[in-house]
C-alpha cells in the first residue's frame, strides 16, 4: 500500500504525458500478446490491478483489454483546459499531515485526530490565497496512493476560488470518476440544493496530483447560487458510530454501537460561526429542533420537512439506486426560515456502490421508511418517481447527463486512460423498473435498528435526557463535567441513581428519561454519562450533547379550515369546500389570520380588514383579493401599527392575484421562532399584483417576493424605512411602478431573471435600481430624481438598460462593482440614458465593465466596503 502526502523534500515532478503516450503505445501489442505469459505467471491480479487503476471496467462497461488500451494513447496526449489549483505547505504542515496520515492507516479509519488543518497557500492563476488544509474523508481511500484528499478553507480575509470559500479536493475514483457529477446533476435537475462537483487540475508543492475532483462544502455560497437564503444546515453526528466500526471492525448496523439515527446528536455545520451571528443561532435551535422532534414522534415529517423537496430527493436516490445517499448520517438539511421547514441537500450518492436493478433503496433506510410512512410525502414522492423516470428515458434529463459525461470524460481520461462512459442504457432499465414498483414493494416493512449501549443529550443548563439504545433497558451509574483540557469532576444528580432506561423498540421513537442536574461549574463544561447495559457489567462513559428542545407543533400554525371559521366570523366556506372568503364590510382582526394547508383565501372590493398590532395575515396557500379602483381590498392596522402578509405557496403553480389592494403601515410579520423581512412576502408560486399600494412600512421590506414568478404592475410604494420592493430569486416583471420617499432601495433584485419597464423612483436614499447576486435584469424606460444611484450592478449580475433619465443622484447614475468576493465583478450595458446634477455619470470598479452607448467607461479603484459604510446603507 503506498502512502505519502506530497512534500516539498522532493523535487517537483511534471506527468511526462506525450512520453508516457508514446511508451504506452508501443506496449500495448506486448501486453496483449503477453497476456498469457502473465496468467501462467500468475500475474493476473497484478494485472487487474494495473488496469483498473487506469479506469478499466470501472464502469461496468464490458470493454475489453485490446480495444481499451488501443484507445488510450490519444487520450493521455489530450491538452484540455481546466482550472489549475496549486497548493503550496511548508515543512512543519506537511509533517503534520504526513503524521495523520499514518496515524490513519495505522487506525484502519480517518478519525478526528486525522483531520487537522495547517495553513497553505493556495495559488490560482498567479493569484495566492492564504488558507487551512487538512485532510478529508472517512475511509483510507482518500490517503493511500499519489492523490490525498484535502479540505480546504481559504482564509476569510481573502478573496474566495471559482467563487468557493471551501472546498475539497479528492481523487476521482473515491466517488466513482465522474458519477458522483452525474448524481449532483439530476439532484439539481429535480430542483434539489446540491453541492458543486467539478473536475480540475492540481498539484501541492510542485507535485502534479493531475486531475481531481473539487466538491463544494455546505455554505452561503451554496445556499445563494441555488436561490435560498443564508441559513443553517444540521445533520446527524457520526463520530460514535464510526469509532465503534473501527473498534469492532465491522459495519453490520445489527453489531456497530450507535449506528441509528434515533440516539444521534444533532449539529449544525461550522457551529462555532452560526453560534455567533444572533440571526443565525435561533434558526440553528429550531432546525435542530425540528430534526429531533421528527426522531422523537412528537412532529409528524409534513409537519418538519418540506413535502416536495424531500420527495424530490428521495425520488432521485430510487431513480439512481443511492442507497448511500440515504444513510442516515450522509443526510444534510438546509433550515428554510421562510417555511418554517427542513429541505434536503444532495449529499454523497457515490453511484459506484449503487443498487442496479431489481431492488429498492427507500424502504431499507429506517429513517427513510419513517418518512414515507407520512401519506403526504409517500404520495408527492410516487408522482416525482414517476416524473423523474420518464425524464430519465428519452427526457431532458437523459440529455442532460449525456452532455455532463462529454464534458468531463475527456478531462477525466488524460489521468485514467482505460476509463469509459457510462451505461446509460443501465438508467434507463432503472428507470422502467421505477415505473413498475408496486406501493407493495414501496412499502416494505424496515429490519430492526441498530443495538447500541447509551446516549444521552442534554436540554439545558440543569437536566438531560439519555436513552437506551440497546433491545434491553440500561442504567445509569455516574455524572461527571468535563473541561476542554480533559479534567473531570463528579456532576450531582437531584433524580437518584441509578437510573434505569427502558429499552429501545425496533421501530419507532426510542423512550427516555429525564435526569435533573445541579447546574454546571462554568459554561466550557461538557457533561459525561456513566451507563451499561442491564445485563453487562462493562461501563461507558458517553458525551452529553446539547441540543435544542423538541417541539409538539410546526414551527408555523396550521390550524383546520373549521377551527379558523369558529374563530374570525368575517369568513365563510366558499362552494368549493376548501377556499375561505372574506365577506363585505369592514372587519376586525383580533389575533392572527390563518390560511390553512390545503385552502385560499378569497376577498373582493370594498372589504376592510383592520388588524390589531400584533397580528398578520399567513396564509399557507394563494390569496386572491380583487378590489376595484373606486372600491379597494385594504389591509391596514386597528390603530397605529401591524404585522403584516406572509403567503407561502404550497407549489410553484400556486396562483396569488391581487388587484386594487391597499396594505398600510406595517412592521414586518414575525414570531418569537419565525421572521420574514417583508411586510407583505410572497415565498413560491405566482403572484400577480396589479394597482397594489405599499405605504408608510418600517419593515425591512415593504414587499419581499422569494423564488416566484413575478407579475408586478401599476404598484405605488411611499414612505418605507428601507427597501420597497426586493425580489429573491424572482422570475417577471415589474412595469408601470411609482417609488417615494424611500429610505432604503426602490427595486433590489438577487439572484434574479426580471425585466423593469416605465417605472419612476423619487426621494431614494440609496439605489432606484439595485441588482445583486447573479442576477440577469433588463430595464426601459427608468426616471429616477434625488436618488443616491441611478442604477447599481453588483456581484456577478448583468444589467441592460435602455432609456433612462437620472436626476440629482447623489453619488453617481450608474455604477458596476463587487460587494460579495464569492460572486465576482458585474456587467452593464446602457444606452440613451441621459444624467443631471453634480455626480458622475457613471463609476465603475476595477474588474467589471460599464458601457455607454457602445463606449466603455474607465474603471478605477473604489473602496465598496468603505462605500457602504457611508454613502450606501450597509447591509
Amino acid at each position: 500500500m503506498s502512502v505519502r502526502v506530497p512534500c516539498t523534500e522532493r523535487p517537483g515532478q511534471r506527468r511526462p504525458r506525450r512520453s508516457l503516450g508514446a511508451l504506452l503505445t508501443l506496449l500495448a501489442g506486448a501486453l496483449l500478446g503477453g497476456a498469457a505469459v502473465w496468467a501462467l505467471l500468475d500475474g493476473r491480479a497484478a494485472l487487474a490491478g494495473w488496469l483498473s487503476d487506469a479506469g478499466h471496467h470501472r464502469m461496468e462497461h464490458q470493454q475489453g483489454v485490446a480495444r481499451a488500451l488501443l484507445a488510450a494513447p490519444a487520450r493521455l496526449l489530450r491538452e484540455l483546459p481546466a482550472p489549475h489549483l496549486e497548493l503550496e505547505i511548508g515543512f512543519r504542515g506537511i509533517k503534520s499531515l504526513r503524521e495523520q496520515q499514518r496515524a490513519a492507516v495505522q487506525l484502519g479509519r480517518i478519525d478526528a485526530a486525522a483531520k487537522q488543518e495547517v495553513s497553505a497557500q493556495l495559488n490560482v492563476g498567479g493569484k495566492r490565497r492564504a488558507a487551512k488544509v487538512r485532510l478529508k474523508g472517512d475511509n483510507l481511500d482518500h490517503v493511500v496512493g499519489p492523490k490525498v484528499s484535502m479540505r480546504i478553507a481559504i482564509d476569510a480575509d481573502e478573496r474566495p476560488v471559482l467563487g468557493l470559500r471551501e472546498f475539497s479536493l479528492q481523487a476521482p475514483p473515491t466517488k466513482g470518476f465522474h458519477l458522483e457529477a452525474l448524481f449532483h446533476t439530476t439532484v439539481r435537475h429535480a430542483g434539489v440544493l446540491s453541492p458543486r462537483y467539478e473536475f480540475v487540475r492540481a498539484g501541492c508543492n510542485g507535485d502534479s496530483l493531475g486531475v481531481m475532483a473539487l466538491e463544494e462544502h455546505c455554505g452561503k455560497e451554496l445556499l445563494e447560487r441555488q436561490g435560498r437564503r443564508e441559513g443553517v444546515v444540521v445533520r446527524f453526528e457520526e463520530d460514535a458510530m464510526f469509532a465503534e466500526q473501527a473498534r469492532l471492525n465491522s459495519l453490520d448496523p445489527e453489531v456497530v454501537a450507535y449506528d441509528d439515527y434515533r440516539t444521534a446528536a444533532v449539529r449544525a455545520f461550522a457551529e462555532a460561526d452560526v453560534a455567533a451571528n444572533p440571526l443565525l443561532k435561533p434558526q440553528r435551535d429550531l432546525a435542530i429542533a425540528l430534526l429531533r422532534s421528527f426522531v422523537g414522534g412528537q412532529l409528524a415529517a409534513d409537519a418538519a420537512f418540506d413535502v416536495d423537496e424531500l420527495a424530490r430527493y428521495l425520488a432521485v436516490c430510487e431513480l439512481w439506486g443511492s442507497w448511500h445517499a440515504l444513510r442516515w448520517h450522509n443526510l444534510r438539511f438546509y433550515y428554510d426560515s421562510v417555511r418554517g421547514r427542513l429541505v434536503p441537500i444532495g449529499f454523497d450518492g457515490n453511484l459506484h456502490m449503487r443498487r442496479r436493478f431489481c431492488e429498492v433503496v427507500t424502504p431499507r433506510e429506517p429513517f427513510v421508511r419513517r418518512l414515507l410512512d407520512c401519506a403526504p410525502v409517500y404520495a408527492a414522492f410516487r408522482a416525482h418517481l414517476r416524473q423523474l423516470a420518464q425524464s430519465a428515458l428519452d427526457g431532458p434529463l437523459l440529455r442532460e447527463l449525456r452532455e455532463l459525461e462529454a464534458s468531463a470524460l475527456p478531462l477525466l481520461q488524460t489521468d485514467y486512460p482505460l476509463l469509459e462512459g457510462f451505461p446509460f442504457e443501465e438508467l434507463r432499465t432503472r428507470a422502467r423498473y421505477c415505473l413498475e414498483l408496486s406501493d407493495a414493494t414501496l412499502q416494505t416493512p424496515p429490519t430492526d435498528a441498530a443495538l447500541v449501549p447509551i446516549l444521552a443529550v442534554r436540554d439545558g443548563p440543569s437536566g438531560f435526557t439519555a436513552w437506551s439504545a440497546s433491545a434491553e433497558p440500561a442504567l445509569v451509574q455516574a455524572l461527571r463535567w468535563r473541561w476542554p483540557d480533559g479534567r473531570t469532576q463528579p456532576a450531582h444528580a437531584t433524580t437518584p441513581l441509578p437510573l434505569e432506561l427502558p429499552g429501545k423498540p425496533g421501530v419507532g421513537p426510542v423512550p427516555g428519561a429525564r435526569l435533573a442536574v445541579e447546574a454546571p461549574p462554568s459554561e466550557d463544561v461538557e457533561l459525561e454519562v456513566e451507563a451499561r447495559l442491564q445485563s453487562v457489567g462493562e461501563r461507558h462513559w458517553v458525551l452529553a450533547r446539547r441540543q435544542s428542545a423538541t417541539r409538539a407543533r410546526p414551527i408555523l400554525p396550521e390550524p383546520t379550515i373549521a377551527e379558523v371559521l369558529a374563530k374570525h366570523r368575517f369568513l365563510v366556506r366558499d362552494d368549493d369546500g376548501v377556499s375561505l372568503r372574506v365577506l363585505p364590510g369592514r372587519h376586525e382582526v383580533q389575533g392572527d389570520l390563518i390560511v390553512p394547508p390545503g385552502s385560499r383565501l378569497l376577498g373582493g372590493a370594498g372589504t376592510q380588514l383592520l388588524f390589531a398590532a400584533d397580528a398578520m395575515l399567513l396564509a399557507h396557500g394563494p390569496v386572491q383579493l380583487e378590489g376595484r379602483a373606486d372600491a379597494p381590498f385594504e389591509l391596514l392596522p386597528l390603530d397605529a401599527t401591524w404585522r403584516g402578509v406572509a403567503v407561502l405557496a404550497p407549489d410553484a403553480g400556486a396562483l396569488s392575484t391581487w388587484r386594487h389592494v391597499r396594505v398600510g403601515r406595517t412592521t414586518g410579520v414575525e414570531r418569537s421562532d419565525y421572521q420574514i423581512t417583508g411586510g407583505v412576502a410572497f415565498h413560491r408560486g405566482r403572484v400577480h399584483l396589479e394597482h397594489v399600494e405599499f405605504a408608510g412600512t418600517s419593515a425591512e421590506d415593504a414587499l419581499n417576493v422569494i423564488r416566484a414568478e413575478l407579475l408586478l404592475t401599476h404598484a405605488r410604494f411611499a414612505q418605507t424605512v428601507s427597501d420597497a420592493f426586493d425580489g429573491d430569486f424572482v422570475r417577471g416583471e415589474v412595469a408601470n411602478c411609482e417609488f417615494r420617499d424611500i429610505q432604503g432601495d426602490a427595486i433590489d433584485v438577487s439572484g434574479a431573471s426580471v425585466t423593469v419597464r416605465a417605472c419612476r423612483m423619487f426621494d431614494v436614499r440609496d439605489k432606484a435600481l439595485s441588482v445583486g447576486e447573479g442576477s440577469a435584469v433588463e430595464a426601459f424606460e427608468l426616471h429616477a430624481e434625488r436618488v443616491g444611484v441611478g442604477a447599481a450592478c453588483k456581484d456577478a449580475s448583468t444589467l441592460r438598460l435602455q432609456g433612462a433619465q437620472i436626476v440629482d443622484a447623489r453619488f453617481a447614475g450608474l455604477m458596476a462593482y463587487e460587494k460579495k468576493p464569492e460572486f465576482g465583478p458585474s456587467a452593464v450595458q446602457a444606452s440613451a440614458v441621459r444624467c443631471a446634477g453634480a455626480a458622475p455619470m457613471a463609476r465603475v470598479q476595477r474588474g467589471s465593465t460599464l458601457s455607454i452607448d457602445g463606449e466603455p467607461v474607465a474603471d478605477e479603484p473604489i473602496d465598496i466596503g468603505s462605500l457602504y459604510e457611508t454613502v450606501m446603507r450597509k447591509r
